[in-house]
């Protein structure tokens, strides 16, 4: 079994929100939240787009950071941290 699942099932609640796993697709934690659900979209819509072949950039800590940091991201969080 690979190692990130296994790690995902041994902190299901916690551990990553979505893992990819060759030959069974994506799985997702129970307690996804929407934010996260919408984020694996994106996700998959961009992935779709990308003809085989093609040439991807990995994001730096620096890059993600400054996309965290955007006002539109912190207003998502907040909206993710109220109950429904």
């Amino acid at each position: 079994m690979d190692v990130g699942v296994s790690a995902c099932e041994e902190d299901a609640e916690f551990g990553p929100p979505l893992a990819l796993v060759p030959g069974a697709g994506a799985l997702m934690r129970e307690n996804t939240s929407a934010g996260e659900v919408a984020l694996a979209r994106c996700l998959a819509n961009v992935t779709l787009r990308v003809t085989q072949g093609t040439a991807v950039t990995i994001l730096g800590p620096a890059a993600e950071a400054e996309l965290l940091g955007w006002d539109a991201e912190a207003y998502q969080r907040t909206l993710e941290s109220k109950p429904a």
